[in-house]
């Protein structure tokens, strides 16, 4: 799933009502990641990211790293 954003703002996540594990990566306006977090379901705890983000990603858990993504990396959104 994608968030979309109209401008950069912290975006903090969480897994209350979530029931699978998530990878969650926050992408700035430059297309660049700035964080990726894994989430465990149904947890309460509040992910905040590093810096201000325009996008959210989540995918299934280990698709991240499955998918070489780092701090930094450029993505293409289409």
């Amino acid at each position: 799933m994608i968030f979309i954003y109209a401008e950069e703002t912290v975006v903090p996540i969480w897994m209350k009502n979530t029931y699978i594990p998530l990878d969650i990566i926050w992408i700035n306006k430059d297309n660049r990641i700035i964080d990726i977090q894994s989430g465990v379901p149904q947890s309460e705890l509040i992910h905040y990211p590093l810096g201000q983000a325009k996008y959210v990603i989540e995918l299934n858990k280990n698709q991240a790293e499955k998918c070489k993504a780092q701090l930094v990396t450029k993505v293409i959104l289409k």
